[in-house]
C-alpha cells in the first residue's frame, strides 16, 4: 500500500468515537472547515450506484446517506449507510481516495487501524463522558428510527440505561483507550465533546491547525454561529440531543454510577471528568500526557 499523502487536500479526514458522543455535531464542523478551506469536495458514498436509492430512504438524519462510513471489522473494511447497505471495501486506498471525509465508530484492531490511521490528516477522535453517553444512547434507542430499526427489549429509557450499566463502562473503556495510544502515537488527536460545548470558536480554531486548514477567523465564527445546537437539532431532533453535559448526574443511580467507577474509573479520571455527582469538571487535557498514560496502566488495554 502506498504511504499517506503529504498534501491534506488529496487526503481524507477520518473521525472516530463512540456512537452518540457528539459525531454528528462533529462531522459538521468538520465539514464547515472543509469547506472554509476550500478543499474540493469528494465522495466514495455519492459516487456508488446505491446513493441514487439511498435519498429515498427514511433514515435516522437527512444527512445520512451521504456520508461515507467505513467499519473495522475483524474481517476487514466495510462501508454501510445505516443498517439498509452494507458493502466490504476491496480497496482501502480507492476508498479513501475518493473521500474527503469519513465517519467510523469502529474500535482500534490492530493490524488494520494502523494502515487506515496512517493514510489520514490526523483521525479525529471525540471523547464524550461516559455516563453522558450512554443517556444519549439510552434516549435514542427509544426514537422512532431506531425502534423501527434497531428494537431493544426494554420498557423505556431509565430501564435500558440501568441494564447497560454493566457492560457499557467496560466497552467504552476499550475503545478510547486503544485510541488514546494512537494519539500518543501521532495517529490520532482527541476532541473532546466538553470543549466543543465550552468554546467552540477556539476549539474549531484548534482542530484547524491540527488539519493544517487555512481559515481566518472571521469565518470560524461565522461557522460556530451555524453550527449551534439549536440549528442543528431542525430536522434531526430524533438523532441530535440537547447539546448540554453533565445528565448523568440526574438520571444515573448511586448504583450505576459506581458501576462505571469500577469498569472504568481510571480512564475516566485520567481524562479528567468527575467521579461523583456534586464533584465540579476539571479541565480537560487535549489529551493525556505520556507519563500519565504510564501510570495508569493503560499501555496494555485494547
Amino acid at each position: 500500500m502506498e504511504k499517506k499523502p503529504s498534501d491534506l487536500r488529496s487526503r481524507p479526514v477520518l473521525q472516530i468515537g463512540v456512537a452518540k458522543s457528539g459525531n454528528f455535531w462533529l462531522y459538521k464542523v468538520l465539514a464547515g472547515l472543509l469547506n472554509a478551506a476550500g478543499v474540493p469536495d469528494r465522495s466514495f458514498i455519492k459516487s456508488h450506484p446505491i446513493w441514487d436509492e439511498a435519498q429515498h430512504w427514511r433514515l435516522s438524519f437527512p444527512e445520512q446517506a451521504s456520508i461515507d462510513v467505513i467499519d473495522v471489522t475483524p474481517h476487514g473494511y466495510v462501508t454501510r449507510i445505516s443498517s439498509r447497505f452494507e458493502e466490504a471495501i476491496s480497496d482501502l486506498d480507492t476508498f479513501l481516495v475518493r473521500s474527503r471525509h469519513a465517519w467510523s465508530h469502529a474500535p482500534f484492531r490492530p493490524g488494520l487501524s494502523e494502515p487506515l490511521l496512517e493514510r489520514t490528516a490526523p483521525a479525529i477522535y471525540i471523547v464524550r463522558d461516559p455516563r453522558d453517553v450512554l443517556v444519549s444512547q439510552a434516549d435514542f434507542a427509544f426514537t422512532e428510527y431506531m425502534r423501527a430499526h434497531f428494537p431493544n427489549p426494554h420498557v423505556d429509557a431509565d430501564a435500558y440505561l440501568s441494564a447497560r450499566c454493566d457492560e457499557f463502562p467496560i466497552h467504552w473503556r476499550s475503545h478510547v483507550a486503544s485510541y488514546v495510544e494512537a494519539a500518543q502515537r501521532g495517529l490520532a488527536y482527541f476532541v473532546f465533546y466538553e470543549k466543543l460545548l465550552a468554546d467552540l470558536p477556539g476549539e474549531m480554531r484548534t482542530l484547524a491547525q491540527a488539519l493544517e486548514l487555512d481559515v481566518d477567523d472571521n469565518a470560524i465564527e461565522t461557522l460556530a454561529d451555524a453550527l449551534s445546537f439549536s440549528s442543528l437539532r431542525k430536522g434531526r431532533e430524533g438523532h441530535v440531543n440537547k447539546g448540554v453535559m453533565g445528565r448523568w448526574r440526574k438520571r444515573l443511580t448511586t448504583e450505576e454510577n459506581d458501576l462505571f467507577l469500577g469498569q472504568s474509573g481510571d480512564l475516566i479520571r485520567l481524562l479528567g471528568y468527575p467521579e461523583k455527582p456534586d464533584d465540579a469538571m476539571k479541565n480537560l487535557p487535549r489529551f493525556p500526557d505520556r507519563q500519565a498514560l504510564a501510570a495508569s496502566g493503560l499501555g496494555a488495554a485494547n
